[in-house]
């Protein structure tokens, strides 16, 4: 009965996070389409890639992609969402460097980005390679030791990247004298400690309760969701179409009254 309210439980969690995420996307495109081009459009555009990633890497981490994943076994989503996030937190930092009037790099992550890239790619090949040399080892029975390091390795870096691209917006964030850019950028960091959160927090509960930590491991997901969300809604032009509205209803009010007199 127990396993039976876990499995209703990370069902609803992934719904949730999966609802969140597509609406998301949704929002991303709308403002894509609204924004001028600039800095916010790019955003918003990039944002909706990135949701693409995230919706994914949901569906696919839980065995729901038909011929890519299975139930106990999925990393076509892992191996996407390894590559997408650094590119992603690169873009973001960039943009969130040129704001920021003294154009400091954020932990040296621009010092680090190629190196970081490098090691990315690399985790990727060393676990691509050992799935197809030995395909046993995404069911944990390879007998070829290097093989069994290759998807760990790859994953290890994922977390590495979460933490590092997470803390590196945060910093990024209250540099930045853009009050948009500045919330941007700081939602993003909070989705990404969801994403770390959702990576991690079923390894050490799993090993006294299996099957807890998987379930668990989901509210990461719908945490990273919706600080997305929040992330998309702070490229919102709505609160600026409103101020631009009261500034001109404010500079009629007064050509009117200056007429009158």
């Amino acid at each position: 009965m127990a396993v039976d309210y876990l499995d209703l439980f990370t069902l609803l969690a992934i719904l949730v996070a999966g609802l969140i995420l597509a609406f998301s996307f949704y929002r991303a495109i709308e403002f894509g389409r609204v924004l001028v081009a600039g800095t916010y459009k790019s955003r918003a555009e990039w944002t909706a890639i990135f949701l693409v990633a995230a919706v994914f890497l949901l569906l696919d981490s839980n065995g729901l992609v038909p011929y890519l994943s299975s139930v106990d076994y999925a990393n076509t989503g892992f191996v996407l969402i390894t590559v997408a996030l650094p590119l992603f937190v690169n873009s973001n930092l960039r943009t969130a460097r040129e704001a920021d009037f003294f154009h400091r790099d954020a932990l040296h992550w621009r010092s680090l980005w190629r190196a970081t890239m490098i090691v990315v790619l690399c985790s990727v090949a060393i676990s691509g390679v050992s799935i197809a040399y030995s395909p046993e080892v995404l069911a944990g029975t390879s007998s070829v030791w290097w093989a069994n390091a290759g998807y760990p390795v790859s994953f290890f870096v994922l977390i590495i990247v979460s933490i590092y691209g997470g803390v590196s917006l945060t910093v990024a964030a209250r540099r930045t004298q853009d009050q948009t850019m500045r919330k941007f950028v700081r939602m993003l960091g909070f989705a990404l400690l969801g994403l770390f959160l959702y990576f991690t927090v079923w390894i050490p509960i799993d090993y006294f309760a299996p099957g807890v930590g998987d379930a668990l491991s989901e509210l990461g997901f719908v945490m990273a969701a919706y600080y997305l969300y929040r992330a998309v809604m702070s490229l919102s032009p709505l609160g600026k179409m409103e101020k631009l509205e009261k500034s001109t209803t404010l500079g009629s009010t007064a050509i009117v009254s200056e007429a009158s007199t």
